[in-house]
């Protein structure tokens, strides 16, 4: 899993944010949130995925698929990288 230094910034759509753990709300809810894990300092992330309809297709909460069709995604989690991926269509959820 990767670890992060307490104060971490994220590059998303060409910006970068600082210490900035929802960094995208729709409608006032969370669909990407990062945290540090206080205890061992890892990257937690928080997603919620949805189709073209805009129907949530998945959840993962805390770096793990909690609802949706586990066959669907291919969860990447090394020190390094965290990524989701569509499986049949092989496009990159989250980088």
């Amino acid at each position: 899993m990767l670890k992060v230094p307490q104060k971490f910034d994220v590059k998303l759509g060409g910006k970068v944010y600082i210490n900035t753990p929802r960094l995208i709300v729709s409608k006032g809810a969370p669909l990407l949130q990062l945290r540090r894990n206080a205890g061992n300092g890892i990257l937690e992330i928080d997603l919620d995925v949805f189709d073209e309809s805009g129907r949530r297709t998945a959840v993962f909460r805390n770096n793990n698929l909690a609802r949706g069709d586990s066959g669907a995604y291919i969860l990447t989690a090394r020190h390094d990288e965290y990524r989701v991926t569509e499986r049949c269509l092989g496009r990159a959820v989250v980088l």
